[in-house]
C-alpha cells in the first residue's frame, strides 16, 4: 500500500468529495452544519465528509496529507481485524495471519489507495469496533454499557457509509458461533441494529434515487436479478484466493445473461446450502461464510445503483470472513506439525510453505495495484487494458490528459469514447471544450451542437456555446444560447 503516499488526486469522485468540494474548507459551525445535511455524490457520509475537513485544516490542500490518512485508517483497520480475531479464535498466530492477509491483500488496495474511498475505511473501523463491543457483551457478565458502546458505533459505521448495514446480520451470526440461545433477550438486543440498518438502507436507496444513481432501465426481471448477484458473490469468493485481472471499474454487462449467471446460481445456492447443513460440525466455516455474505449482501446490485457490477472495495470488510478460516487453519497446521510423527510434519510444513508462498504472492500483487492509483492517467489506462471497449474510461482519461495540457491526446480518447458510445453527452461537450482550447472553434461548434441535441437542457454546453459563437460572429446564436441558459438559471 506504501506506494498510495506518493499518488495524486485522481479525476473518479475525488473533485466532488475534496478538490473542489467547498463543504470542507472551514471546520467552522457553518462548515459543520454544512457536512452534516449535504449529500456527497449520492451518498450520505458526513462522517466521511468530516474527516475530509480535518484533513485539509491539518495538512492543507496537497492530497498527500488524504492519502497519509487513508493509510493510517487502513493501518487501524488492520489492528481491529487482529483485535476481533484474537477474540474469536483466541490464538495469536491465527490472529496475526487473519490481519495479515487484510492487511496485504490486492482486494483492499482500492479502498485506501482512492482518497475517495474514505468512507469505506471510516465504515470497516467503526463496524470493527461495533462486533468487537458486541462480542464483549456476550462474553462478560453482562453490561449495558458495552451494548451501548456496540449501538454507538454502529452509528458512526451507517454515518460513514450505508454499507455498513450489513454487519447487523452479523450479529445473530455471532449468537450462534458462541451458543447462544435464541430468547427474548437476544432479539431484543438486535432490534437497535436493525432498527438503525432498516434507516440507513433506506434513506441509502432514496438518496441514491434522487441523485439519478439508480438505473431502473438496467433492472432485469427478478430471476434474472437473483443470478447476476449469485455470479458477482462467486466472482468476490473466487478473488479471495486468485485476485486477478483487477480493476477499478467492471462494467455491469449489457444484453441477456450470460450462462455462466446460470451456473453460478446453480453453484453459490449449493455451497451455501452445504456450508448450512454443516453448521454443527464446522462453526467456524458457516459463521465465516455468513460474514462473507451479510457485508456483501447488499452489495451485490439486487437493486441497479451505479454503471458497475462490482467493486474490489465492497471486500474490504466482508473477506474478514474468509481471512478467519484461513488463519485458523494456519494455526491448526502449526499444531500439526509440531505434534505428529516425522510424515505428518513434513506434510504440515509443505502446506503451511505453500501459504506463505501465496501470502508473498499476494503480498507483491498488492505492491504493483498499488501503482495503478498514481494519478488518473494511469488509473484509466489500467481500466481501458482490461475493458478496452467501454467508452467510459476513455472519457475519463481524455479529461485526464486534457487537464494536464495534452490536448491532441485528450481528444483523441474522446473521439474512442464516441465510437464506442455515440449518445455519450459529457464526451461530446468536453471534446468540444477542448477543440475550443485549441482555437478549433468550428469543431467546437459542432461538438456542443451534437451534446444539445442529446441534452438540450445542458447549461454548461450552452454557456460554452454562446462564448463559440460570439467568437464566431454568430450574433444571433449567442443571444439564443444567453437566453435559454438565463431561463435554466432561473
Amino acid at each position: 500500500m506504501a506506494p498510495a503516499l506518493e499518488a495524486d488526486f485522481t479525476n473518479w469522485d475525488d473533485p466532488f468529495y475534496v478538490v473542489q468540494n467547498p463543504v470542507i474548507r472551514a471546520l467552522s459551525p457553518a462548515g459543520l452544519r454544512a457536512i452534516a445535511t449535504t449529500i456527497h455524490v449520492g451518498h450520505y457520509q458526513p462522517v466521511a465528509i468530516f474527516s475530509y475537513a480535518l484533513d485539509r485544516s491539518l495538512g492543507g490542500d496537497g492530497p498527500r496529507g488524504f492519502h497519509r490518512t487513508n493509510l493510517a485508517l487502513h493501518a487501524l483497520c488492520t489492528l481491529a481485524v487482529f483485535g476481533l480475531a484474537l477474540q474469536l479464535l483466541g490464538n495469536v498466530l491465527a490472529a496475526f495471519v487473519t490481519a495479515l492477509l487484510f492487511a496485504i491483500h490486492p482486494m483492499h488496495v482500492e479502498a485506501v489507495a482512492w482518497i475517495s474511498a474514505r468512507k469505506t475505511l471510516l465504515a470497516t473501523l467503526f463496524s470493527l469496533g461495533c462486533l468487537s463491543s458486541y462480542l464483549a457483551y456476550l462474553r462478560r457478565p453482562p453490561s449495558k454499557a458495552w451494548l451501548s458502546g456496540s449501538v454507538g458505533l454502529y452509528v458512526l459505521a451507517l454515518l460513514s457509509s450505508a454499507m455498513a448495514a450489513g454487519v447487523a446480520l452479523v450479529l445473530p451470526a455471532l449468537d450462534l458461533l458462541l451458543g447462544r440461545r435464541l430468547d427474548r433477550r437476544a432479539v431484543r438486543d438486535k432490534v437497535p441494529f436493525f432498527a438503525l440498518a432498516l434507516v440507513a438502507g433506506i434513506g441509502a436507496i432514496a438518496v441514491s434515487d434522487e441523485a439519478g444513481a439508480l438505473h431502473v432501465a438496467r433492472r432485469r426481471a427478478p430471476i434474472e436479478q437473483l443470478a447476476f448477484a449469485a455470479e458477482n458473490l462467486g466472482l468476490y469468493a473466487v478473488k479471495v484466493v486468485a485476485p486477478l485481472h483487477l480493476s477499478s471499474y467492471y462494467p455491469d454487462p449489457e444484453g441477456p445473461l450470460p450462462a455462466s449467471s446460470w451456473a453460478a446460481l446453480v453453484g453459490v445456492a449449493a455451497a451455501l446450502s452445504a456450508v448450512l447443513a454443516s453448521r454443527r460440525r464446522a462453526p467456524l466455516l458457516a459463521f465465516a461464510a455468513g460474514f462473507f455474505v451479510a457485508n456483501l449482501i447488499f452489495l451485490l446490485q439486487w437493486i441497479p445503483v451505479g454503471l458497475a457490477r462490482m467493486a474490489d472495495r465492497y471486500t474490504y470488510l466482508s473477506y474478514v470472513g474468509p481471512f478467519l478460516l484461513i488463519g485458523n487453519g494456519a494455526q491448526r497446521l502449526w499444531q500439526y506439525r509440531s505434534g505428529n510423527p516425522a510424515r505428518g510434519r513434513w506434510i504440515a510444513t509443505a502446506a503451511l510453505a505453500s501459504l506463505g508462498v501465496w501470502v508473498g504472492w499476494l503480498g507483491l500483487q498488492g505492491f504493483e495495484r498499488a501503482h495503478v492509483w498514481r494519478n488518473s492517467d494511469t488509473l484509466w489506462s489500467d481500466v481501458i487494458a482490461r475493458y478496452p471497449d467501454h467508452y467510459w474510461a476513455y472519457a475519463y482519461r481524455g479529461q485526464a490528459r486534457v487537464a494536464a495540457g495534452d490536448l491532441e491526446a485528450g481528444i483523441a480518447d474522446y473521439t474512442r469514447s464516441l465510437d464506442r458510445n455515440p449518445r455519450y453527452v459529457n464526451a461530446w461537450f468536453n471534446r468540444g471544450m477542448a477543440h475550443a482550447k485549441r482555437g478549433e472553434l468550428a469543431a467546437a461548434a459542432r461538438d456542443l451542437d451534437q451534446a444539445l441535441a442529446i441534452d438540450p437542457d445542458l447549461a454548461p454546453a450552452l454557456r460554452s456555446r454562446a462564448w463559440v459563437r460570439e467568437r464566431t460572429g454568430d450574433a444571433d446564436g449567442t443571444r439564443l444560447d444567453r437566453e435559454r441558459h438565463r431561463q435554466l438559471s432561473e
